[in-house]
């Protein structure tokens, strides 16, 4: 392109851009002019004169003006509305989802005992019962002298200084492990005269929990290595001396210590034998009868051998429930553990509960409960008994031990129906609840792991458990 038709072209677009600008002023100084004579002609039309016409025009502009503000500004308003609503909707889209409370760590419905989460269902520790006219005693437990006994007469008859005591015991099957008699002052001071499979014959004292004396004898005694043979116990207790006999062949004659007294008699079994006990008999130093058992009516056995419903000691499934019958040892307890998951690791605060029914007792001032216990070995209990009082108890091997008052609640018990029994933690404390009533609250030495949770049944009763579990009481951030 030369450089002559280049500024032609410039030229020519000056000129078109000139005239329309020129147009545009003209038609701009057109509206001006027809705006003016507008405001003119309506001052000459009416009274009004043209200072009045322009001031009314400035106040319509004025007031067009400030409209169009307005409604910028709701514009302006609805934008931020607008962007504040996403922003609010973004953040709930965006955060994570509410955490499910009551997330359940553990559970246990009872309703199978092969895949229970406790440990010892169903193991029977022995077996007592009445049959075939004698009283059959048997100890499933071979454990290296474990022993299980059986008082013949406990509270109900008193035994005079000077005394006659006879009775019968047979092996039943194998031979095993050691049985007789015992002549009780109490739990941790008694005489055990027994039989082993060994062919010998034991004259043992414990005191204080500790074995005293035990002496075992053997030579020419009427025990063989056979089964089913039947052996007669003959112990008479004259002031401080004590002979004991067995088929008429003289054992031992003892010097009673000063302050041991004989209150029962019981029958001993130990390291799984099955031995059937008969022909029972207590007499003083004139002959007269004070104690006589033959169980040949088991609808007339004298009461201290009608154990409560079962025969077992400790637990066993039944209809979906767990029945804790402990038929003997009056102010004891007996107890069924299960190990805990990690609570301490992953959960402040959380709870274990089960549902406890009563259903058979000798007093309705006996306990049942639930329990956790601590990797040092503090135990936490709480417990209900069936006329509706609750107790919170706190445990330690260093003998310890803090007790509440018994509380009064209104969960009295008919042997109808089950209440719930909890244990809750909640960050440095220890709350011990019946249904939602709270009986106590501890705090829990700093650093308090709990290792196991139990099932705890005092005294002589029957309880049924149910449906216990382990939850945690919500979600930690």
């Amino acid at each position: 392109m030369s450089k002559k038709s280049k500024e032609d072209k410039i030229l020519e677009e000056l000129r078109r851009r000139v005239f329309e600008r020129d147009e545009e002023l003209k038609k701009q100084q057109d509206t001006e002019d027809i705006r003016a004579s507008t405001r003119e002609a309506l001052a000459d039309m009416t009274a009004l004169d043209n200072r009045e016409v322009d001031n009314m025009y400035r106040q319509i502009a004025a007031e067009m003006h400030a409209k169009e503000q307005k409604k910028q500004k709701q514009i302006t308003i609805i934008a931020i509305a607008v962007l504040i609503i996403g922003a609010v909707a973004a953040w709930y889209a965006l955060k994570p989802p509410p955490a499910k409370p009551l997330i359940v760590l553990l559970s246990e419905d009872f309703s199978n005992a092969d895949s229970s989460i406790f440990p010892i269902i169903d193991k029977r520790e022995y077996q007592r019962r009445v049959i075939d006219g004698a009283y059959e005693f048997t100890t499933f437990d071979k454990k290296q002298d474990w022993c299980y006994w059986k008082s013949i007469n406990r509270k109900s008859i008193k035994i005079p200084n000077d005394f006659v005591f006879e009775g019968l015991a047979e092996v039943k099957g194998e031979r095993a492990g050691m049985f007789g008699f015992m002549c009780v002052q109490d739990n941790d001071h008694f005489y055990s005269l027994v039989l082993n499979d060994k062919n010998r014959a034991g004259t043992s004292y414990r005191k204080d929990k500790k074995w005293i004396s035990n002496d075992w004898t053997s030579g020419s005694l009427p025990i063989s290595q056979g089964a089913s043979e039947i052996y007669r116990w003959r112990i008479e207790v004259a002031g401080r001396q004590m002979t004991w006999a067995v088929n008429g062949e003289k054992i031992s004659t003892i010097s009673l210590p000063q302050g041991f007294s004989i209150n029962h008699i019981a029958m001993r079994n130990c390291q799984g034998a099955s031995v059937l006990f008969d022909d029972l008999s207590i007499k003083d130093k004139a002959g007269n009868v004070i104690f006589k058992e033959d169980f040949s009516n088991p609808d007339e056995v004298y009461s201290a051998f009608n154990d409560i419903d079962e025969v077992f000691l400790r637990i066993k499934p039944k209809d979906s429930v767990l029945v804790f019958n402990k038929n003997e040892g009056d102010n004891t307890c007996e107890s069924i553990y299960t190990m805990l998951p990690n609570t301490d690791k992953f959960y402040k605060n959380w709870q274990v509960s089960v549902k406890a029914q009563w259903i058979e007792s000798k007093d309705k001032k006996f306990h049942f409960g639930l329990a956790l216990v601590t990797t040092d070995a503090k135990t936490y209990q709480i417990f209900l008994n069936p006329d509706g009082e609750s107790i919170y108890r706190a445990l330690s091997t260093s003998q310890s031990t803090f007790t509440s008052p018994t509380k009064r609640t209104n969960y009295t018990s008919d042997g109808k129906k089950a209440f719930t029994l909890t244990l809750r933690i909640e960050g440095n404390e220890i709350l011990g609840l019946v249904e939602n009533q709270v009986i106590l609250k501890r705090t829990l030495p700093d650093d308090t792991v709990f290792s196991e949770a139990q099932l705890v049944v005092c005294n002589t009763q029957i309880v049924h458990f149910d449906d216990f579990e382990v939850r945690n009481l919500y979600q930690e951030e």
